[in-house]
This record gives C-alpha cells, sequence and structure tokens, in this order.
C-alpha cells in the first residue's frame, strides 16, 4: 500500500496486561520508576523511595491538592501543556459508562498512557540496519531513538529479530529493490513482489511528480526479519505541483521528526503475531481504521510523549482537510465503524483516507484511553488467532462493540464540536 498524497503519511501492507506504570499507578509498597519521583492520587502523595534493592512507593501523605478525579504529579504540572491553549483536563475516564461525561479527557488520557509507558519501561529493539541511498537524505536521523521510544510504549509485544530501514528517493528506487534482493531470497522477493501488483519499491513514488511520497513496512520468515521502506520527498513539507497541492500542514513535521518511521514500525508490532499465524484470510485482518489509526495515534504520541500541547497541536494540524471541512458528525462516525473487516485500500465508501487515518485515531485514542497502551495490539495478537472481530472487541474492552459504537460516536462529535 501506498502513503496518502492527501496526508502524506504512512499506509501500509501488513504482513494483556497493561503497562507496569498507568495514570493510578502508584500504591504503597508497589514498584516505581525513579527514586524521588513522585505522584498525587486519591489525595495522597506518594514518594518514590528505595526498600533493600528494590524501588517502590511509600505509604503516602494527605495532600491538599484541589479539585476531583486524576491528580496530577508534579512532572504533569510543570508540563508545557499546562495553562495553554489545550489544559490538562481534571478528570480522566475509565469505562464506556463515563466514556462521553469525561469525553474531554479522552485525548490527554491516550497520550499519558503512551508517554508514562515510554518513560517508565526499557527499551526491547530489534538488531537493526539502516541503508539510505546514495542520492537520498533523510529529513531526519533519529531512526534508533524512534524505534526505542515506540519499543518502550509496548516493551509486551513481540518483536522480529532483524529490522531493515531503507530510504531511497526518486532517483535511488533501482537501488533499494537491490537491497532488498540482496537480502531475501528470490522466491521471498517474488512474492513480495507480486502482492505488492509488481510494484514493490516503486509503489511508494509518483512517476508524474518525479518524487517518493510513500512508505511500507512488511514482516517476512515468521518475523524473522521486517522492513521500512521508506520513500524520501524531495520537498520536506506540502508538495505544489502544476497548482495542485499535496500533503497537508502536518507533513513537514511528520517527515522532520521521525514520525513516519514510528508509524511503520509500529506496523511491525502489529504484524509480528499475524506473521506467525498460519492459513490467515484477509477477513481474519482488522478493519483499516484500526491497523492505520492506532499507527497515526502512536506516531504522533511517541514522537510528543514530552508534550501534550505538541501533541494536540500536530492532532489539529494533520486533520485533514476533507475532515476539517465535513466536521465528525455521530451518525458519520456510526457508519464508518461498520467496517469490521479488513479492506484493500483505506478510501473507505470512495472517501479520502483521511477518515481511516485520522478518525481512526481518534477513536483509538478512546480505546486506549479505556483499555491501556497494551490493548492496541492485542486487538492483533487476538485476531492472529482467528478469534473474531466481535469476540476481540469484547475480551479487550468488556463489552460489545455495537454497545461501545454509539458512545464512541456521542462523544467524538461531541469533542469535534468544542474544538477537542
Amino acid at each position: 500500500m501506498k502513503r496518502s498524497l492527501a496526508l502524506a503519511i504512512i499506509l501500509c501492507f501488513l504482513g494483556l496486561s497493561l503497562p507496569a506504570h498507568s495514570v493510578a499507578a502508584a500504591k504503597a509498597g508497589s514498584a516505581c520508576p525513579k527514586i524521588g519521583k513522585t505522584a498525587v492520587i486519591g489525595g495522597k502523595k506518594f514518594t518514590c523511595v528505595k526498600s533493600g534493592k528494590k524501588s517502590i512507593w511509600n505509604k503516602g501523605v494527605a495532600t491538599k491538592d484541589p479539585g476531583t478525579g486524576v491528580k496530577k504529579t508534579d512532572e504533569e504540572k510543570s508540563s508545557p501543556s499546562a495553562g495553554t491553549k489545550w489544559p490538562v483536563p481534571s478528570k480522566l475516564p475509565s469505562s464506556f459508562a463515563d466514556l462521553y461525561d469525561i469525553r474531554a479527557g479522552i485525548s490527554y488520557a491516550a497520550w499519558l498512557k503512551i508517554s508514562t509507558a515510554i518513560s517508565t519501561n526499557a527499551s526491547k529493539i530489534p538488531a537493526m540496519e539502516v541503508l539510505i541511498g546514495p542520492n537520498t537524505k533523510p529529513w531526519s536521523n533519529n531512526h534508533e531513538e524512534v524505534i526505542k521510544q515506540v519499543s518502550q510504549a509496548f516493551p509486551n509485544q513481540i518483536i522480529p529479530k532483524k529490522l531493515y530501514v531503507i530510504f531511497y528517493n526518486f532517483n535511488d528506487q533501482g537501488w533499494a529493490e537491490s537491497k532488498i534482493k540482496e537480502i531475501v531470497t528470490a522466491y521471498e522477493f517474488s512474492e513480495w513482489n507480486r502482492n505488492e501488483g509488481g510494484a514493490l519499491v516503486t509503489s511508494n513514488c509518483q512517476p508524474d511528480l518525479k518524487d517518493c511520497l510513500g512508505a511500507k513496512a512488511k514482516n517476512l520468515r515468521n518475523n524473522e526479519i521486517a522492513f521500512a521502506l521508506m520513500g524520501v520527498s524531495n520537498q520536506v513539507g506540502m508538495l505544489e505541483v502544476n497548482g495542485s497541492k499535496y500533503g497537508g500542514k502536518g507533513t513537514s513535521e511528520s517527515n522532520q521528526t521521525g514520525m513516519v518511521l514510528a508509524h511503520e514500525y509500529f506496523h511491525n508490532l502489529q504484524s509480528g503475531p499475524m506473521s506467525l499465524a498460519q492459513s490467515l484470510q484477509r477477513s481474519d485482518f482488522p478493519p483499516t481504521w484500526i491497523t492505520e489509526g492506532t499507527a497515526t495515534l502512536v506516531q504522533n504520541a511517541v514522537i510528543n510523549s514530552n508534550s501534550f500541547e505538541k501533541f494536540m497541536n500536530y492532532r489539529k494540524d494533520a486533520v485533514g482537510e476533507l475532515i476539517e471541512r465535513q466536521g465528525i458528525e455521530e451518525e458519520f462516525i456510526k457508519n464508518f465503524l461498520s467496517q469490521k473487516g479488513w479492506i484493500a485500500e483505506p478510501n473507505w465508501g470512495g472517501v479520502s483516507p483521511d477518515w481511516s487515518y485520522q478518525l481512526g485515531a481518534r477513536v483509538m485514542e478512546a480505546l486506549v484511553s479505556i483499555g491501556g497502551t497494551d490493548s492496541l495490539l492485542e486487538i492483533h495478537n487476538l485476531m492472529s488467532k482467528k478469534t473474531g472481530f466481535d469476540a476481540m472487541f469484547k475480551t479487550i474492552y468488556g463489552i460489545s462493540f455495537e454497545e461501545a459504537v454509539p458512545v464512541i460516536a456521542k462523544a467524538l462529535a461531541a469533542n469535534w464540536k468544542a474544538g477537542l
């Protein structure tokens, strides 16, 4: 699959426990991330102290911190987002029962859960080789750090043994193909190329623009090796060719910060259990709004894990012209979420792929705010076992998908009208 020109972000082909420290992780005697760190939960201030060889939360002391609901740690209170256009909410949703009533906390809850996972978990990354075409200059060079942060956000997921990241521009397409052929067998290349319609490398590029705006991910050999094929555009931001514009407001940031690679490596993590499964059919894969919406959420939350304000600003800028013009309406969301199976292209109903990426990301924000970070990949883990979409959803989130959809639609539509 190809990265959409409308978004200049990624569309790729896919080949539970909660994190150790979540929003309410501070509990007397439980493990804590760093000596001296504090957290205010339920009217008590807990401090991370050393006990023998372990770091644990102490018994806590009463605090007069005002407000109700989720208490903010010292670190969160000093966050650049505090007192800005994107205020930190005082309450976060915890179930579908309160998702609508506490809808203003959905985005912050999703960002905070991913940010907390990154700050508290050790990285677990595959052996990694970055290959860059002779005429190619990537717009970012933080490749290993990006992979590290994604792995910290999802430390419980299986990873490929070897990851190849290949950057190439329009002039280096032949070079990229030759590099892939050096790594995989002739049969593997033939099958992969066949599945890509005979355009394994070239499908990331646009001959009419003489440019490469696409990227894709693939896992092979039962997750032994994985690829992130990264097309590198001639221009970092929005392209303008013969009066037509390609890309969006968030394109420059996406390219310069490493979001594109974060997006693709998350797809590698999604693909891990799928590549190990036997005899999967297209119907066994999650719908595109989950696959691409989750990767879109993750790329933003991972790269902007240190700033809720930046997370929200990018989220607003990258929403897509079509969504911005049409708006996110409750009935449209309900109809959109009727897709419960994998589809070949994200142009659902013939409309812009903005919906699968950006509306999908907002739906996944709601789900991670309730189910935690690991739930995002548990979707693929369960479906790789032929669990089925409905059974998968109820197993992870505790209610049926049919019950969840009206709540999600109502909450997201109301947040859109409120500018959230």
